[in-house]
């Protein structure tokens, strides 16, 4: 299973840079997935497009926790303060989904979506994945 999940372009540069080895989804994610594809967030001159993926350091998300429980190297390694992950994990502090970042790529050329970008997160139909790797690889 793959997914894509909207990013800001901000964040989705710091995971190419290998600075951000841990992003961070609020709500559950699902238990099985073996790529995750960035769809950089139009906000701020984003692309509004896919424009990269990362390989998941395990099939699953590392752990599903809230931020009063994340170490404080776990807090560095989303490029986040723990007030910014308490903000959005909303209080109380609901739990958080941590996907480690494993090998990240950045395209060369960003795909268009044919449907609208996700919210957050969204499953990548067949058809979607065959044709961001017909682009770009």
């Amino acid at each position: 299973m793959n997914v894509i999940i909207a990013i800001h372009k901000e964040y989705a540069d710091l995971i190419f840079e290998g600075k951000k080895t841990i992003e961070v989804r609020k709500g559950k994610m699902p238990h099985y997935y073996d790529r995750v594809f960035l769809y950089e967030t139009k906000k701020n001159g984003g692309a509004g497009m896919i424009v990269g993926e990362f390989e998941p350091d395990s099939l699953v998300p590392i752990m599903e926790t809230s931020p009063d429980k994340m170490s404080d190297s776990m807090v560095a390694q989303t490029c986040l303060s723990r007030i910014e992950l308490e903000t959005y994990a909303g209080a109380p502090y609901k739990k958080l989904c941590l996907l480690k970042v494993k090998k990240a790529t950045k395209y060369e050329k960003p795909v268009q979506l044919k449907q609208p970008g996700p919210q957050s997160w969204m499953y990548a139909r067949e058809w979607e994945v065959k044709q961001i790797d017909r682009e770009n690889h």
